[in-house]
């Protein structure tokens, strides 16, 4: 690719001495992707090493770079063994303090990375709340936190102002990981290269400016917000930050990680009066990491007000008495272990939800871990439960990557159960729960969902 001349010539007044080994950088090297393993995938850490020539990504807790060839539609990537995500936007996550436990909203969350990257931080007793504006691009969000078997998170498809207005200081960190210009995407994205322009950093400025004040309404005093874009241009970065904190001075700009500190660079000063915290942000070059571009900035509430709560009545609804009978039934004949969750229903689908979590009335498009919908007395199972769960369950279908029978589900096939008594199972590829079925006469009728097959 060539650069476009005027975003050239800005980059080159920007970096001075290092623009032409950014522009070598951006013009003739490939890009380099990463993946980040999940919980479910962990144990696969030495195979997939072998498989895919990975080397440690050195600010990432289980993230690894891609030497060799990537299958997108291997078994264990459909299987929410690991997320594959580009090493510069992990760098974010990874600079963030202790999150252990916390709630958490990420404003613009879309397709996941980000997501399902804290969802894997913030433990047994944290909760996410995910928010994307774009309904399709939502879908694929839920697909993602379905795959990788997260199950304390709410996805919501809502505007930024109306996530404001439903959270009042409610969350210990929020995320805002904004729509922008997309300048570090250049070198891999035909579409980042022909939407370029001026007016569009300017667009997207203004936006973002938007989003960040929305997201201020719904951070705790003393709580965070970590702001991240994967754009250069100082006015949608640095410039967005200076313009926030003119507007709440309640915030302050924090140091980040030091794993992730060494390998960016300070935020730069736009001019002599510039606050000199802006230098605690950070910028993640082509040139200098392995990785697309990215800015992040850490912001604390220095407030004393603490937790607001929420403006909404919970959208769950107990189960009737028959729902519940038929979905502890179910449990108990399924799974080999009890769940420390309620059994609430959200619309006609029960659901699996953590104690105390509320889930607003509009437009939730997820919520903690779907169990199922009850028909004619019995309950027919989702797909996400046996993802997240299929571990537990007491009848389990063990398959290799490589075999036949691994692939035949793919396809919606059944499958040879020989072994296993009749009922719901899940099917486990090399120990990763990859979805489920229920076996009658030592077959496995295919549970699989249409729209994932092959």
């Amino acid at each position: 690719m060539e650069l476009p001349a005027e975003f050239a010539e800005r980059m080159q007044k920007m970096l001075g001495d290092d623009y032409p080994a950014f522009r070598t950088a951006m013009e003739d090297e490939q890009p380099v992707r990463a993946l980040r393993l999940s919980r479910k995938g962990k144990h696969l850490a030495s195979r997939l090493i072998d498989l895919y020539r990975l080397t440690p990504v050195p600010y990432g807790q289980d993230c690894y770079y891609i030497g060799g060839d990537f299958d997108g539609k291997h078994p264990y990537h459909r299987a929410g063994a690991f997320y594959v995500q580009d090493p510069g936007a992990m760098s974010a996550v990874a600079a963030l303090p202790e999150t252990l436990g916390m709630r958490v909203l990420d404003m613009c969350a879309a397709p996941g990375g980000k997501s399902t990257q804290i969802a894997a931080l913030i433990g047994d007793d944290g909760v996410l709340y995910s928010n994307e504006p774009v309904a399709s691009r939502c879908r694929i969000l839920t697909g993602n936190l379905e795959r990788l078997g997260i199950t304390r998170s709410v996805v919501m498809n809502e505007m930024p102002g109306t996530v404001s207005a439903l959270f009042d200081r409610y969350f210990d960190l929020v995320l805002v990981d904004a729509p922008c210009s997309g300048e570090g995407m250049l070198r891999k994205s035909e579409e980042a290269q022909a939407q370029w322009s001026l007016q569009n950093v300017a667009m997207c400025a203004e936006r973002q400016d938007a989003i960040l004040d929305s997201a201020a309404t719904t951070v705790r005093g003393g709580g965070y917000l970590l702001y991240s874009t994967c754009t250069f241009s100082i006015e949608e970065n640095e410039g967005a930050v200076l313009r926030f904190l003119e507007r709440h001075p309640d915030f302050t700009v924090c140091e980040l990680h030091d794993s992730v500190r060494r390998v960016t660079e300070r935020g730069m000063m736009s001019d002599a009066d510039a606050p000199t915290d802006i230098q605690k942000s950070a910028r993640f070059y082509p040139h200098l990491a392995k990785g697309e571009g990215q800015y992040m900035a850490l912001l604390n509430r220095k407030s004393e007000a603490g937790y607001g709560g929420t403006a909404f009545q919970n959208a769950v609804r107990l189960p009737s008495k028959d729902e519940l009978k038929v979905a502890e039934s179910f449990l108990q004949d399924t799974l080999s272990a009890p769940l420390d969750l309620s059994i609430v229903a959200l619309g006609d689908t029960l659901t699996l939800l953590p104690e105390g979590i509320p889930v607003p009335s509009c437009h939730v498009m997820w919520a903690g871990v779907p169990l199922g919908q009850v028909t004619k007395g019995r309950l027919v199972p989702h797909h996400a439960f046996f993802s997240a769960f299929g571990h537990l369950c007491k009848r389990k279908l063990m398959l290799s990557a490589d075999e036949a029978r691994c692939a035949a589900y793919l396809h919606g096939e059944t499958v040879d159960a020989e072994g296993l008594s009749d009922g719901f199972a899940a099917l486990l590829v090399d120990g990763v729960a990859l979805g489920g079925g229920k076996v009658v006469g030592g077959i496995l009728k295919n549970y699989y969902p249409k729209g994932l097959r092959s």
